[in-house]
């Protein structure tokens, strides 16, 4: 299953709860939780994604080894040609990779990067690091607080409107 939720917030990162990571422990009964796992996860070709949130093509390498009880995929997932439809804008990625590493399969390590324009605005993404962590930047030409960012692609509206407008905190 691929789930791609965009979720952007001004919030500060200590306010937001953390990333549900998945848990298979106890996934499976005794004895089958000691069977052994050796599966490969390829295509000869990338799976196109097709939707009215994103579309693009992700082109798995994964790897699913331990026992049933304690399974530890690894590998990558590479995105090509990626769209992201943000509310007032279109986030393009066109290339991209998300890693399940060996040391923590449970904790991807991002690398993507992306790029925008809203009104007269043209914006730059880059989300790195481990999932848990949240690395995840906005930059703008001309520059721009990265809050007044979040609220120029989710709102379409231009920075500093909202001052005295009524709109409160964002």
């Amino acid at each position: 299953r691929l789930e791609i939720t965009p979720i952007l917030a001004s919030a500060g990162i200590d306010e937001m709860p953390p990333p549900l990571l998945p848990s298979l422990s106890g996934f499976a009964p005794e004895p089958f939780d000691r069977w052994r796992l050796n599966i490969a996860i390829r295509n000869e070709t990338p799976f196109l994604l097709i939707g009215n949130i994103a579309s693009g093509e992700f082109d798995p390498e994964i790897k699913v080894e331990g026992t049933l009880g304690d399974p530890r995929p690894t590998g990558s997932i590479g995105l090509k040609n990626l769209r992201a439809y943000l509310p007032f804008t279109v986030m393009d990625i066109p290339e991209g990779f998300i890693y399940l590493r060996e040391d923590n399969p449970r904790i991807p390590l991002l690398d993507i990067r992306g790029h925008a324009r809203a009104l007269e605005y043209e914006i730059q993404a880059v989300a790195y690091g481990p999932l848990d962590q949240r690395n995840f930047i906005l930059r703008s030409d001309p520059p721009l607080p990265q809050d007044e960012i979040i609220l120029l692609m989710t709102t379409g509206l231009a920075p500093g409107i909202r001052a005295g407008a009524g709109f409160g905190q964002a």
